[in-house]
């Protein structure tokens, strides 16, 4: 890490992002700290242990996968309680945005989002992008049933998040067959109400 901060140092950047994890903090002085909790976690868990240190680090501190059923109200309120006064604790969902038009095409989308979640993906790239919607899977990591699904997919277009799994398994399909291939990124949207 250190050596890889030195190098993004030379460069010259405006700005370098550092990636911790739930078991580590970059050992790098950080000008700004960023907690990302996700609301399908127990809240003890999530806004306990030493994600109350991170917490307190934070500059600000955002509930992902704020969805409709998960605890997020619960864990905002847990996260302020031992954040810093005046940090902000926002809530958001992520949502995939093809990175190119699949407007009118029939696509399957490849990503690693819970089965719980791929009637709200399928609707939200129906909606918001005008996509026939035949597939949505979450097995990126999971090679073995990602072959499985492939193999009855029936789709112009492959919208992926880019995971190893959708290169050597999803893209090298879509070659065999002659399907586009599209990535997608993640979309951080606010929920109502909160700042965007």
């Amino acid at each position: 890490v250190l050596e890889g901060a030195a190098g993004a140092a030379a460069r010259g950047p405006d700005v370098v992002v550092f990636d911790g994890s739930g078991a580590a903090l970059p050992p790098v002085e950080a000008g700004r700290r960023v907690l990302v909790a996700g609301a399908h976690q127990d809240v003890a868990v999530a806004a306990g242990y030493l994600n109350a240190y991170r917490a307190l680090l934070a500059d600000l501190v955002i509930v992902t996968m704020a969805e409709e059923e998960a605890p997020h109200v619960e864990l905002a309120a847990a996260l302020r309680a031992v954040a810093r006064p005046g940090v902000p604790v926002l809530r958001a969902t992520l949502r995939p945005v093809p990175v190119e038009s699949v407007a009118g095409e029939r696509i399957a989308f490849f990503g690693t989002a819970p089965a719980s979640q791929h009637a709200r993906i399928a609707q939200w790239l129906a909606e918001g992008h005008e996509a026939e919607v035949t597939h949505v899977s979450g097995a990126l990591a999971d090679r073995a049933r990602l072959r499985e699904e492939l193999a009855g997919v029936d789709a112009e277009t492959f919208v992926i998040e880019l995971k190893a799994a959708a290169v050597d398994v999803v893209a090298v399909e879509a070659e065999r067959r002659g399907a586009r291939v599209v990535l997608a990124r993640n979309d951080v949207v606010p929920l109502a109400g909160e700042p965007d």
